[in-house]
């Protein structure tokens, strides 16, 4: 939930008290950089990144945040999902 409302302190501290919550997958295979992704909340997409989540996971009907990003027309986001070495062939 934070992830989707792009609360960036929550997160955070989230992550201070479970390290392994940003790997948790939800009913639909989303990861909370899927939601951070599709809900356009660059600064929580960037820190992911850097905190190391799977760039690459894919949801229920094989999405992956970079595609989600694309589609979404969140240009900003796809290139920190590049640069964080999101894998463009994995569509």
């Amino acid at each position: 939930e934070a992830a989707k409302e792009g609360d960036l302190k929550l997160l955070k501290d989230m992550h201070k008290y479970d390290r392994y919550l940003m790997f948790e997958y939800d009913q639909f295979s989303q990861t909370p950089l899927h939601w951070a992704v599709k809900w356009n909340h660059p600064d929580c997409v960037h820190w992911m990144i850097r905190e190391g989540v799977n760039i690459d996971a894919k949801d229920i009907l094989g999405r992956s945040a970079l595609m989600m990003a694309v589609v979404s027309d969140h240009e900003d986001i796809v290139v920190m999902l590049i640069l964080g070495y999101a894998n463009p062939t994995y569509f």
